[in-house]
């Protein structure tokens, strides 16, 4: 069963080829956290959401592992290739993705990730 998150999407209604970003928010945060920087990426389609236990995503069952939070996120790219962008435990879940399907992940960018 797939757990139920918070996921905005922005500029959805672009073209398939436009480039799509998915951010990431680390430990202590949520997907609202982004919400200055989405309004500079007004050219692209922007994925924020809340991972598991945090903000709106409160009532999705509790992550596991880390493999949970990377699956979740592989989810969230729905087959689309992304630009991945983490900050701290996010970035971690964004390399995570990269690595088990590196196909969905254009590029990774992250900030602050401690190691797993």
């Amino acid at each position: 069963m797939e757990p139920q998150l918070a996921v905005q999407v922005f500029d959805d209604d672009r073209e398939d080829d436009a480039t799509r970003i998915v951010l990431v928010h680390g430990v202590m945060d949520r997907g609202a956290s982004f919400s200055r920087i989405v309004g500079y990426l007004h050219d692209l389609v922007v994925t924020v959401y809340d991972r598991r236990g945090y903000a709106n995503s409160m009532e999705a069952p509790a992550a596991q592992s880390l493999d949970d939070h990377i699956n979740d996120l592989i989810g969230i790219l729905d087959g689309h290739r992304s630009v991945v962008i983490g900050h701290r435990m996010g970035g971690v879940a964004a390399l995570g993705a990269a690595q088990r399907r590196p196909e969905l992940v254009r590029a990774a960018g992250v900030s602050d990730s401690p190691r797993p």
